[in-house]
């Protein structure tokens, strides 16, 4: 009498305990940002701005000449949550019913740890994209860096005949070439008063930096090779220039390069790192388990005539 097993299912190996997590890159953009913290829901960076007029001497006598000015820009910061309820119990049909608890009262998720650390690494990486890329007018919580520069008429355009090297504004940087070109018009307009400023750094996507690195390795400049750990870690300085750039994940897919300096650049929030504090509680009236997240996040320039941007289409 043989076996009849046509009504199986054919066996697959299943290890309940173990749980893949999808890679998420990290808010790097934040931790270069100069912090403003205890902000409930605005605060003003507060600025002045004087002058130093010579005059003749050689004489007795007090002339006053000069103006000092005091003005204001406003950090609001937008208030945000993330909340989700599980019910352990909808695990029990599956595989995963061997990483529960024994018996039928469960209080806490199973794979709490995994779910917790990746919860909070997709909480970081949108808020990497929202420092540039959020609107208030499209839904968001606050206005990001690039929607803030576009509302800025002072801010400094280098995608312009004036700086682009050849005269002509580019109009991708897929070409090989333009991508080193953007980054030399960046070079050339940053204004005289910022230019050595020992923050001063050029943020764009990893797109973007990925075709630097090619167009450097293109042009084949002998004294300057990009090493491995420039290329892993998205930092390097442009050939001839002391001009760092840094790859940011919220840059990715903007056709655009800012640059300025990162004491003029700021994120506000009310506790730091606020948005890495979780609670993951146990319901008994509901028997769910709820995980919450909330904090407060904004950015902004104190002087935006110090920032200068590349976007194609210029001005976009």
């Amino acid at each position: 009498m043989a076996y009849s097993l046509g009504t199986l299912t054919a066996y697959v190996e299943q290890n309940a305990q173990d749980l893949l997590t999808k890679a998420v890159f990290s808010a790097k953009t934040k931790s270069m940002l100069t912090p403003m913290v205890g902000i409930k829901s605005s605060e003003t960076l507060n600025k002045m701005d004087t002058d130093a007029i010579f005059q003749a001497g050689g004489s007795c006598g007090f002339n006053s000449s000069g103006t000092t000015t005091i003005t204001q820009r406003v950090l609001t910061v937008g208030k945000i949550k993330v909340q989700e309820e599980l019910c352990p119990a909808a695990m029990e049909p599956y595989y995963t019913q061997a990483a529960l608890i024994a018996g039928s009262n469960y209080d806490m998720i199973a794979y709490a740890k995994d779910y917790t650390d990746l919860k909070v690494k997709l909480i970081n990486k949108t808020l990497e994209t929202q420092i540039w890329n959020a609107r208030l007018s499209a839904g968001d919580y606050f206005d990001g860096f690039i929607r803030i520069f576009q509302h800025e008429p002072t801010v400094v355009e280098s995608n312009t005949s004036a700086y682009v090297p050849g005269g002509v504004a580019l109009t991708t940087f897929a070409t090989s070439g333009n991508a080193l070109k953007a980054f030399q018009a960046i070079n050339a307009a940053i204004p005289v008063e910022v230019i050595d400023a020992s923050d001063m750094n050029v943020f764009c996507g990893w797109d973007v930096f990925r075709a630097l690195i090619r167009d450097i390795t293109n042009t084949n400049f002998f004294a300057y090779t990009v090493s491995s750990a420039e290329a892993t870690s998205g930092t390097l300085t442009i050939p001839g220039t002391a001009l760092k750039v840094t790859a940011v994940n919220g840059l990715n897919g903007t056709n655009s390069i800012y640059a300025g300096q990162k004491s003029n650049m700021f994120f506000g929030t009310d506790l730091l790192s606020e948005e890495d504090k979780f609670t993951l509680k146990y319901d008994d009236y509901s028997d769910l388990v709820r995980f919450s997240v909330k904090f407060k996040a904004g950015v902004q320039v104190a002087f935006p005539q110090f920032i200068t941007a590349f976007r194609i289409p210029p001005g976009s």
